[in-house]
């Protein structure tokens, strides 16, 4: 059957499928082009942008900045932006002609072990968490002291109301005391870069007895503030290497 098809019917094939365009006026004599086919723009490739370099300290940061990556005049033409407490990009102010924005840097802290913040922890793992997951805070000893000599008498249900709880612990080699736990505490959880402060926020603190023995927790109880103080402290530091170059967070 193939055999058959002639050039003039391919031909014939070729004009039905090919897009036509008219040129139709309407009732007030105004004239519009219209096509069979719907017409796409056909666009050239954008060229490959600058390869990001990614550093995981805000002085390597600088570093390069200063190291005149790409051979570019940053002062004029790029900005420092720190996009969240643990991303900051040095970026173009302006996109291209393909609505692209250039990104050459990107610092990112490495990454770290973080606290299981909402969850019930045992007595031993809360105590290590305590003493290594947290940069020191004015309530840091506090609860460091109070998870390590918590008894199974801990808290007393009686006394518990919802906010502040009750809990027996160790005073002395075979003494116990009753004490009231503080509700909040504050405390600074390593959660940015290194380089510079953790931000300090508050935390409801709460303490229960299980078959295990007591368990602890810590609910977060700023709602993200620490977010935007480690945002601030990141913009001062990265100001603070004096690198001509606007910071934006």
């Amino acid at each position: 059957m193939l055999n058959d098809v002639t050039s003039e019917t391919i031909q014939k094939i070729l004009d039905i499928s090919t897009p036509k365009t008219y040129n139709l006026k309407d009732v007030h004599g105004t004239e519009t082009v219209f096509s069979t086919e719907a017409l796409h723009q056909v666009l050239a490739a954008a060229p490959p942008q600058p390869k990001l370099v990614a550093v995981n300290t805000l002085a390597g940061f600088s570093e390069l900045i200063r190291a005149k990556l790409e051979n570019k005049a940053f002062s004029t033409e790029f900005l420092i932006h720190v996009e969240s407490e643990t991303t900051v990009t040095l970026k173009a102010k302006e996109t291209d002609e393909y609505g692209r924005r250039v990104v050459l840097i990107q610092a990112q802290p490495v990454s770290f072990d973080k606290f299981k913040f909402g969850q019930w922890i045992d007595q031993e793992s809360f105590s290590i968490a305590i003493a290594s997951l947290f940069a020191e805070s004015e309530d840091k000893d506090y609860v460091l002291n109070l998870a390590s000599s918590i008894t199974n008498e801990a808290t007393s249900t009686s006394d518990d109301n919802g906010f502040t709880q009750k809990a027996t612990i160790k005073a002395g080699l075979s003494h116990k005391a009753q004490v009231t736990i503080k509700p909040r505490v504050a405390l600074a959880p390593f959660r940015t870069f290194p380089e510079v402060a953790q931000p300090v926020s508050e935390f409801v603190f709460r303490a229960r007895i299980t078959d295990n023995g007591p368990a602890l927790m810590l609910i977060e109880a700023d709602g993200g503030r620490w977010k935007v103080d480690a945002m601030k402290t990141i913009r001062e530091a990265m100001e603070g290497f004096g690198l001509e170059i606007p910071v934006i967070a």
